[in-house]
């Protein structure tokens, strides 16, 4: 028993098909064949180039932020040697608003702070774009001279997106 005598509808198609014009039926094969060749390209090709086009997109951000970051860490030692030690370091209020000044300004919002017993700020947030968190690591050694003292970061399954938990502190 073949696979047309299991489906009756099947064989009714196929008797139509053959009482069609030769002409017809070659037209049909076209369509048919043309058909097959849109479900390919939109199933599979064009998927293929997006996720080029999105990785290529992808790289050069990365690439401009480790630029930006090879660019500003001699710097930040710079500043935080010159800084020395200052008058609101062992301020935990100068700290924890200097910490989401700066990550509001990269349209990050804490989950949660916290001060820490040692003078810092524990700090925890969620579903965050991997750059944006990384450049407002590096304003805040730079411009304030606070620095990570321990830093967990996971991703969160889509490309780039990150939680993350650390540990702030003025140098």
């Amino acid at each position: 028993m073949n696979l047309v005598d299991k489906f009756p509808a099947l064989k009714n198609l196929l008797n139509q098909f053959d009482q069609l014009s030769s002409r017809d039926q070659l037209a049909l094969k076209g369509l048919g064949g043309f058909a097959v060749v849109l479900i390919i390209y939109f199933a599979l090709v064009s998927p293929i180039f997006g996720a080029k086009s999105d990785a290529q997109t992808m790289l050069s951000n990365r690439i401009d932020l480790y630029s930006f970051l090879n660019d500003v860490g001699p710097r930040a030692k710079a500043n935080a040697r010159a800084a020395g030690s200052s008058s609101n370091r062992n301020s935990n209020v100068a700290i924890s608003s200097t910490v989401t000044r700066t990550f509001s300004q990269n349209q990050i919002t804490l989950q949660k702070f916290e001060n820490d017993n040692n003078g810092g700020l524990r700090i925890w947030v969620e579903n965050v774009p991997f750059d944006k968190f990384a450049q407002s690591l590096a304003r805040l050694e730079t411009s304030h001279g606070i620095v990570a003292t321990q830093v967990t970061i996971e991703s969160e399954g889509k490309s780039g997106v990150v939680s993350g938990r650390g540990v702030l502190a003025f140098k």
